[in-house]
């Protein structure tokens, strides 16, 4: 963990690829966020399981007038789907990554509408709303926490953020991918593998197993 922050300590955008049932996944991007947040500066993270309507009680939250507990009963009164109760989404994660941000001061910011836009739109949406960040806030450190699927294929987010939406050029974004659904994400160096600049959590397996850019998880609610 301690190389991956050091390739990411000078980035300011950083994509993480989540797979939402898998428990072991979980668990590393909590404890690379929590390293993360203690990087100088202020932490942004933009997530998929709180919406823009959201936005009120996310901004209290921020802030620290109401506590996670608070914010959760709101969007799951809001939201039957919401990934903080729904059992097949692994909802302690989300719920302790709501608890992690407010401990280390991490901002949670929402990137599309709940429910959701068709699947075509989404990612645009997603890109439209990081760039609106980007150009309000330059220097703004930001992780995207995202589905997998989400991140590599024409018209998916990355290539949406590396070309139309003004992002840097392929190469210039470091990447966080998943390992592939039960598999073994390695430890030390086989963690971390480097390639133009990209930074992929064992890329191989997990580009063998999804095909890179074919949408192989369950459909998001």
């Amino acid at each position: 963990m301690g190389e991956l922050l050091s390739q990411v300590r000078a980035r300011r955008l950083v994509l993480i690829g989540d797979i939402h049932d898998n428990q072991a996944l979980h668990r590393k991007i909590l404890v690379f966020l929590e390293s993360w947040a203690r990087l100088p500066g202020t932490r942004n993270l933009f997530v998929e399981f709180l919406g823009l309507e959201d936005q009120g009680y996310l901004d209290r939250f921020n802030r620290g007038e109401i506590s996670a507990s608070a914010l959760i009963q709101a969007n799951c009164n809001r939201w039957p789907d919401s990934w903080l109760r729904l059992e097949e989404f692994d909802p302690s994660f989300y719920r302790d990554l709501l608890r992690l941000c407010r401990s280390m001061g991490i901002l949670l910011r929402p990137m599309e509408p709940i429910p959701r836009l068709p699947l075509e739109a989404r990612d645009t949406q997603m890109a439209k709303t990081l760039l609106q960040f980007r150009r309000k806030h330059p220097d703004a450190q930001i992780a995207v926490l995202v589905g997998h699927t989400h991140l590599l294929g024409k018209g998916h987010l990355v290539s949406l953020l590396q070309g139309r939406f003004g992002f840097p050029p392929e190469g210039k974004i470091p990447l966080l991918l998943p390992p592939p659904q039960g598999g073994s994400s390695g430890t030390g160096k086989d963690l971390l593998k480097r390639g133009n600049s990209y930074f992929l959590w064992n890329p191989g397996g997990w580009a063998k197993a999804s095909g890179l850019g074919g949408r192989s998880e369950t459909k998001a609610r």
